[in-house]
């Protein structure tokens, strides 16, 4: 099966936030791979995901879907920040022990 894109999702904030939530892709399934990307310069997280790259303040992370995913991540920063935005897209096709063998 060849790697596909199945679909994105975004949220911003034009506020000062510490905390930006997006919905999940439509249509993810599990075995997925799930990327996020953030615009913004501060350290965040979100439960289960990993941070991958970190180029001069805008972060990238990863996940594979699981069987029951949420409806929506919330990212938390380390400190608060005027304005925020993230970008979360979806990728059916790479196999989930493809990701751990790093293929």
């Amino acid at each position: 099966m060849s790697i596909s894109f199945r679909s994105s999702a975004s949220a911003t904030a034009t506020t000062t936030v510490s905390t930006l939530t997006c919905n999940i892709p439509t249509g993810t399934q599990q075995y997925d791979v799930l990327i996020a990307a953030t615009g913004f310069p501060n350290d965040w997280s979100s439960p289960g995901w990993t941070n991958y790259i970190d180029l001069s303040g805008n972060n990238f992370y990863y996940k594979i879907a699981g069987a029951a995913e949420p409806s929506n991540y919330t990212f938390t920063a380390g400190t608060s920040i005027l304005g925020a935005a993230i970008l979360i897209v979806a990728y059916a096709g790479y196999g989930v022990l493809d990701a751990y063998n790093g293929t």
